[in-house]
């Protein structure tokens, strides 16, 4: 008989193979490895789940402060206790109300340790946005990680109390002069589908009826789309308005007489077509989505949530078109991400056209139609198979639903839109339709010719490897199968994505660069990879830059792009400090960042020392203190000082309802910003009175803050709560310096000074 140490070491033996057992079950079936997920959502590990509720006294328990939901969007706080100690693998996570776990991934989880108080006492709070995705609602408390999560308790449900509120609004062109189409999504189908609008937000006196499409987990391909990631996608309705005069002011307004009404939206319909329109328009790939409560905080998308804020900016600005070609949402399966997506791009597209390109992660899958082999399959889209990306981004194709190419025209451009993930050899339908539609355009009606997709045909990326999609293989092939035609009818610029940084070459035809014609125009397409948006950025581009890459960066950002008869220009926008986007801030970029915001040469030379002494020496990567006293843009959250709002957390991550509590603390009289009696309370508020270099810092930060971007009200001189968000974002940057320059043009004109600018056919 074995002894007491022998019968021990056995059961510990048996316990580790029980574990190894349980483990390995949890894992065997399970959710893609960190490294491999394009979405959090993605890390579930439905097969692992299993219940532990507890209903007596002292078990752990989980609340929320709402019943319901009234509205498109409201923030909660949900509250936890009974768990004695609290782990790094607690979580808090919203379920559809009906939704089995062990079948169903969350619509989003927040880390428990978010929350203060969980580690030592296995309680806390944290606060959630919860978007109405048409069905009820309620939270669990969770243990275990992703890998095996176990449900400890569940919240009460929060209902929704207008599910059929019209939402997910948004515009798109449908490629017939004066028609504007408008898509929202509703629960229910309702009586008739209906657009009205009108040139006065009183008069809406057009209305045009539309048309509902759908789809069920029977239509999707595969998984996680028809299994753990699948919502019910409502209804998703669409109609056009005609008749639209260009360049006109007009106010619009979608549902039914049964379901109810948006809000009063507005928007200025597009130019007319033609050499003599000016347009601005903004140009993006691979954008994603991210949650504006800080949850999901395995997403590599945070990045979309600057340049969505950026890009709803330029619109205020003037901006008149979107185009995003491919990878639009990531939701790769998991339904409620279209849901998110298009609520996070809402001030963008609620008021000018949205145009797509399909992308590997929108429509790749084996044996759906893609133009991968069936032995060499690509899973890319989720089991989404190109569906509801069709029918939630309604374009005007003309070959059918898997037919996603089509063309249209804005102002004096030409656009050509293809999918880069079905055929496109010759021979195949639509390279015979991009030959047809590109032979058919009319250069003295619209003189730019640009050709969208989603993989690129040139690209910097050291991805030659696995066939059949790698990046090089299938830039080769495109430019096998599309660079003849590009040749042959003078396309001016191609814009794709995929590769996730910003690119750009010189005039380029068959891998060389190509001299400039002798009027100055470019003589070859410029090739410009987009796919910096907002998805992680993609760092494997060569050491040394090939020769006819021009710009290779890896920031995040957006382009804007202008064009009139004669001229095509693209301005690449990453951070606004960063001029040259190599992530390191020079004293140089400070000082010039200044002087664009308004600021006298004195204050801008005085601002150099005090940001750099600050905050150099925080950012490097050792010890070793820089002598040219840089700062790293990547590691910013270390130079992070006290006595603050917290608005940001130590690892640089926003908080909202540290931002919302500054508001709620000291915007005496709910005037929807601060004086500078208010700044100074605030100031003195979040002093600790040993830390010199804290409160010292967050006077200059305040004040600096104030100066730049306070107006005037009817309450007085105020720093509005949307400029003050915009400091946080860095969108209001952009937009305080194209007013000063704007003032400085104008003062110039007035002096005499202004002359005519230098003049180049493509930059």
């Amino acid at each position: 008989m074995p002894s007491g140490a022998a019968r021990a070491a056995l059961a510990l033996a048996g316990a580790a193979v029980l574990a190894a057992v349980a483990f390995a079950a949890c894992s065997r079936h399970g959710p893609r490895r960190p490294g491999e997920a394009h979405n959090p959502l993605e890390l579930w590990n439905v097969v692992g789940v299993s219940l532990q509720l507890q209903h007596a006294p002292g078990a752990p328990s989980i609340r929320c402060n709402a019943s319901v939901l009234h509205g498109a969007a409201e923030w909660v706080t949900v509250t936890w206790s009974g768990l004695g100690r609290g782990r790094y693998d607690d979580y808090i996570a919203l379920f559809p109300a009906g939704a089995d776990p062990a079948a169903s991934a969350p619509i989003k989880y927040h880390w428990a340790a978010r929350s203060p108080s969980h580690i030592k006492l296995g309680e806390g709070s944290l606060s959630f946005r919860v978007l109405n995705m048409r069905h009820d609602m309620r939270f669990a408390l969770v243990r275990g990680g992703l890998q095996c999560p176990t449900i400890a308790a569940w919240s009460g449900v929060l209902a929704v109390a207008k599910p059929n509120l019209p939402m997910q609004g948004h515009l798109s062109l449908m490629g017939a002069p004066r028609e504007v189409m408008v898509q929202w999504v509703t629960r229910d189908a309702g009586a008739a589908p209906t657009v009205r609008w009108g040139t006065s937000p009183d008069a809406l006196a057009a209305a045009a009826h539309g048309d509902s499409l759908t789809y069920s987990r029977a239509d999707m391909c595969g998984a996680p789309a028809n299994a753990s990631g699948w919502m019910e996608p409502g209804m998703l309705h669409g109609a056009v308005m005609g008749g639209l005069q260009p360049l006109t002011a007009y106010y619009y307004q979608y549902g039914d007489k049964e379901l109810g009404w948006s809000e009063v939206e507005s928007f200025v319909s597009p130019p007319a077509t033609g050499p003599g329109a000016s347009v601005t328009l903004l140009a993006v790939a691979d954008l994603g989505q991210a949650e504006e409560d800080g949850s999901m905080g395995a997403s590599e998308m945070l990045a979309s949530k600057a340049t969505t804020a950026c890009l709803a900016a330029e619109v205020a600005a003037g901006a008149q078109l979107l185009v995003h070609n491919g990878d639009i949402s990531y939701a790769r399966g998991f339904g409620s991400l279209w849901d998110r997506f298009f609520d996070q791009l809402a001030p963008t597209v609620r008021r000018v056209p949205y145009m797509t390109a399909v992308g590997n992660h929108e429509r790749d899958w084996p044996a759906s139609g893609d133009r991968f082999p069936l032995d060499q399959p690509v899973f890319d889209s989720g089991g989404e198979c190109g569906i509801p990306y069709y029918r939630r981004t309604r374009m005007p194709t003309s070959g059918g639903e898997d037919a996603h190419w089509y063309s249209f025209d804005f102002g004096p451009i030409h656009f050509v839109q293809y999918s880069t993930e079905h055929l496109f050899e010759p021979g195949s339908p639509q390279h015979a339709w991009l030959e047809a539609d590109l032979a058919a355009v009319d250069r003295s009606i619209t003189p730019w010719v640009i050709l969208g997709g989603h993989r690129p045909m040139y690209l910097d990326s050291t991805w030659y490897g696995l066939r059949p999609d790698c990046d090089q293989f299938v830039a080769s092939q495109l430019r096998e199968s599309l660079e003849g035609l590009l040749e042959r009818y003078q396309v001016d610029v191609t814009w794709h994505g995929h590769h996730h940084s910003y690119q750009r070459t010189c005039p380029t035809l068959n891998e060389r660069c190509v001299a400039d014609n002798a009027d100055g125009s470019a003589a070859a397409p410029v090739h410009l990879v987009l796919g910096h948006s907002g998805a992680g950025l993609t760092p494997n581009v060569h050491f040394f830059r090939p020769h006819i890459f021009k710009r290779v960066l890896l920031r995040h950002g957006y382009v804007r792009v202008t064009a009139n008869a004669t001229h095509l220009t693209h301005a690449a926008h990453v951070a606004f400090w960063d001029r040259d986007g190599d992530g390191v801030l020079w004293p140089s970029d400070t000082y010039v960042g200044f002087r664009k915001l308004g600021f006298n040469v004195f204050i801008s030379l005085l601002a150099v020392p005090v940001i750099h002494g600050t905050f150099s020496w925080w950012t490097q990567n050792s010890w070793v203190p820089d002598p040219r006293f840089r700062i790293r843009m990547g590691n910013i959250h270390r130079g992070k000082h006290g006595s603050d709002s917290e608005t940001y957390d130590t690892e640089g991550r926003f908080v909202p309802q540290k931002f919302e509590e500054i508001f709620s603390k000291y915007d005496r009289g709910r005037k929807g910003g601060l004086s500078q009696s208010d700044i100074q309370d605030m100031i003195q508020g979040n002093r600790n009175i040993w830390d010199f270099t804290g409160w010292a810092a967050g006077w200059l930060e305040w004040n600096v803050s104030y100066y730049m971007a306070a107006k005037d009200t009817p309450h007085g001189r105020l720093l509005l709560k949307d400029d003050v968000r915009g400091i946080i974002d860095g969108t209001i940057f952009h937009n305080v310096a194209r007013d000063v320059e704007a003032g400085r043009l104008r003062m110039r004109q007035l002096q005499g000074e202004m002359e005519p600018p230098g003049q180049r056919k493509r930059d």
